[in-house]
C-alpha cells in the first residue's frame, strides 16, 4: 500500500467557534455559495450534512465560518497520543 492509499482527505466545517465534519457527500462550492448568499442577505438557516448528524444553522453577516479540507491517514495509530509509552531517560 502507497502513502496516497493510506490517507483520505476530510473537510471540516467550524462556524462560530462549533466544528464538525461534513460528509464526503458534500458539495462543498455550493455550501461556501449558499453560505455566502445567507451572509449578504436577512439572516438564513443554512442546512449542513455532516458525517454523523444534520444540523440547520443560522447565517448572518457576523457569522464566522471557516472550512478546511485535510488529508489523514486511514489507518488509526495503535496508541492514543496522551498514551504513548514514557521513555526512560535512565535506561539509555
Amino acid at each position: 500500500m502507497d502513502r496516497a492509499d493510506a490517507t483520505r482527505t476530510i473537510t471540516r466545517l467550524e462556524i462560530d467557534g462549533h466544528a464538525m465534519v461534513l460528509s464526503a457527500e458534500h458539495d462543498v462550492l455550493d455550501l461556501m455559495r449558499r453560505i455566502e448568499e445567507a451572509a449578504r442577505g436577512q439572516p438564513t438557516f443554512v442546512d449542513v450534512a455532516g458525517d454523523r448528524a444534520i444540523m440547520s444553522v443560522l447565517i448572518t453577516a457576523n457569522t464566522r465560518v471557516m472550512i478546511s479540507v485535510e488529508q489523514v491517514d486511514r489507518v488509526a495509530p495503535t496508541v492514543a497520543p496522551n498514551e504513548a509509552p514514557f521513555l526512560d531517560w535512565d535506561s539509555w
